[in-house]
Order: structure tokens, then C-alpha cells, then sequence
């Protein structure tokens, strides 16, 4: 509008004004980490897809989701479900969203079992880590009476591990060997009951930094 009001830019439907990202190294983090742990991308023609996979009945997740991704990108995505069952995605078409996310993810043929931060973890700042961990929470975690994160790249499950560490936890790791079946091996990463509740407390006070106003039992239908 103020553009066009000064005649920098002549008024037009067609006019495309590129938006200044936000620099929130803790919301860049947060978006990171959700798709690293639920999202997908393609390209179709010229459309640059993004998706980040969830469950229909996560109103509030979406909610959120979009709320982040609008402060970002000034793109809130389009919400679609599948008709016979709970699957669902927040999609958005862009280019240089898909192209962003190379700036921080790598993964081999398939995304799910090779996907990894593309530098050492503790070469990016601490409040995109602190970003990243909730993402990785809301999208493969569960932290309800333990913190528990399951997913088939171990470069993934490492680089929480090391997050997890540099904020001063103890986690434990488990890998369930699936060879026998013709699937991928499986890592786990926990804390105790105890650290559970303290890392609970402590991404919650980072959610309410950003004033939206939810926390993870809602965010993850924990309570109903």
C-alpha cells in the first residue's frame, strides 16, 4: 500500500512484492525441525510443494503450525485431509520456502531415514536449536510422562541427542534392530520422568514467548 502510495510501484493485480522473512533463529528452528520430522516436498511442473504431514484431529497443532509459518514466511499454507482417514497436511506452494530448507536439512534417496541437520549441531545458534527441539517434539516426539523421540535416521536422533546435552540433560538411546522384517532399524531417544518434567516446563516457557497462546499438552491432545 505505502509503496504504491508513493508510486514506487504501479497498482496491479499481478504486482508480486516479495516479503521480508523474519530472522526469529527460534521460529526458523521451530519450522526446520517440524518439517525434519513430518514434512515432504516435491515439484510438480513449476509448483514447489511443501508439506508437513500431521493428523486431521490436531486443530490446534495446525492452528499453531500456520501461525508460524505466516510470522516466517508471510504464508499461512492450505490445510487438506485425506476423506477416509485422519491423515492430513498443511501445504505451501513456494519456491524459495523449498529451496530455504536446504539452507538447513541434508537426506540422501529417501528423506526419512537419512535426513540430518547440514552442519555439526553446535555450530547453529542456540535459540534455533531450542526451535528445532520443539519442532522434532510436536512432529515424531512424545513428552508426556517421559520424553521419548522414535525416527530411523540416527544422524537425526545424534543431532537431538547433542541438543539435548548442550541444554544439560542425561538422555538415554535405544535401537530396536527391525532387519528380520525388511524395515529400517529404529532409534530411540529418552529422558527420565524427572527431566521429562523440567524439559516440558522449559519448551513451554519458549512457546509462550512467542505469544501463542498454547502449550505442548494441547498442541499434542494430551488433555481433552
Amino acid at each position: 500500500y505505502h509503496f504504491v502510495k508513493e508510486k514506487v510501484l504501479r497498482e496491479s493485480k499481478k504486482q508480486v512484492i516479495i516479503k521480508t522473512i523474519n530472522k526469529n533463529q527460534f521460529l526458523i528452528g521451530l519450522f526446520i525441525g517440524l518439517w525434519a520430522g513430518d514434512g515432504s516436498r516435491f515439484v510438480d511442473r513449476d509448483a514447489h510443494t511443501i508439506k508437513i504431514h500431521l493428523d486431521a484431529r490436531d486443530a490446534k497443532l495446525v492452528d499453531f503450525i500456520g501461525k508460524v509459518t505466516q510470522s516466517i514466511f508471510n504464508k499461512k499454507g492450505r490445510f487438506a485431509r485425506e476423506k477416509t482417514n485422519n491423515k492430513a497436511s498443511i501445504i505451501i506452494i513456494s519456491k524459495f520456502i523449498y529451496k530455504f530448507i536446504d539452507k538447513y536439512l541434508v537426506y540422501g534417496k529417501n528423506k526419512t531415514w537419512t535426513v540430518r541437520l547440514k552442519k555439526e549441531t553446535f555450530e547453529y545458534d542456540k535459540k534455533f536449536l531450542d526451535g528445532f527441539l520443539i519442532g522434532m517434539t510436536l512432529s515424531d516426539g512424545f513428552i508426556n510422562d517421559r520424553f521419548i523421540l522414535n525416527l530411523t535416521s540416527q544422524d537425526l536422533i545424534k543431532n537431538n541427542l547433542t541438543i539435548l546435552n548442550m541444554l544439560g540433560y542425561n538422555p538415554k538411546t535405544y535401537t530396536q534392530v527391525r532387519a528380520k522384517y525388511g524395515w529400517h532399524d529404529l532409534h530411540r531417544l529418552y529422558l527420565s520422568k524427572k527431566e521429562t518434567v523440567m524439559l516440558k516446563n522449559f519448551l513451554n516457557k519458549l512457546i509462550k514467548k512467542i505469544e501463542i497462546n498454547t502449550d505442548l499438552d494441547a498442541l499434542k491432545r494430551y488433555k481433552q
